[in-house]
């Protein structure tokens, strides 16, 4: 399987979030996917994104992303999301098709209407909260959910 590009749009654009999930660092820059919407998951902090005309949504993009690591981040996202290829546009205006979780099929019910950002969340502490909540992911490496 040739290498992956990921678009995330979420926790895992945090650096200390994307370590703990997958392990290791990739290159990563900067990026928007038009028409694509994030929405605050109900009861939780973190989003889900779904497609939506005209939306645009920044995120950044890891590339050369292996098996190993898609594994991880699958086991991670679980079946509120499914890996989706999409089309962003990097910070130097190329276009890229990029893998991203959006909210599988049957579970859009359970986003709020609220949209999500990444600064709304870091400034209202939610991101201190979710990496208490799931901070080092050990859970991952030993089978246990």
């Amino acid at each position: 399987m040739p290498p992956t590009r990921l678009f995330t749009y979420g926790t895992l654009q945090v650096a200390e979030v994307w370590r703990d999930v997958v392990g290791r660092e990739f290159p990563s820059s900067p990026a928007v996917a038009h028409d694509l919407a994030t929405f605050r998951v109900h009861g939780a902090g973190y989003p889900g994104a779904v497609i939506e005309k005209g939306a645009t949504t920044p995120g950044v993009v890891y590339s050369g992303l292996d098996a190993e690591a898609l594994r991880r981040l699958d086991r991670f996202e679980g079946s509120q999301y499914q890996r989706l290829e999409i089309r962003v546009e990097s910070n130097t205006g190329v276009s890229l098709m990029a893998d991203a979780y959006l909210m599988a099929p049957g579970r859009e019910g359970e986003l709020t209407t609220e949209a999500w950002t990444l600064e709304r969340f870091v400034a209202s502490g939610a991101l201190a909260a979710f990496q208490a909540r799931f901070g080092g992911f050990c859970w991952m490496e030993d089978g246990n959910d």
